[in-house]
């Protein structure tokens, strides 16, 4: 997270845990979509499926 928004660690740490997964799991829409944007080459390309699953948990 701290890489993807340029925020400091102390302030990625303070964030609400509904909001780290929604901004996951839209830069994974993302990346779908650029990937589905791509011409596949290759006999057995075709066959992969990539399903990312982002689990919640409570703070401690």
């Amino acid at each position: 997270m701290v890489k993807l928004t340029g925020q400091s660690p102390d302030a990625v740490r303070g964030w609400a845990w509904d909001d780290v997964v929604h901004l996951l799991a839209y830069c994974d829409l993302e990346a779908d979509e650029l990937r589905a944007g791509r011409p596949q080459t290759g006999a057995g390309s075709g066959g992969h499926e990539v399903t990312t699953v982002f689990r919640k948990r409570p703070k401690r």
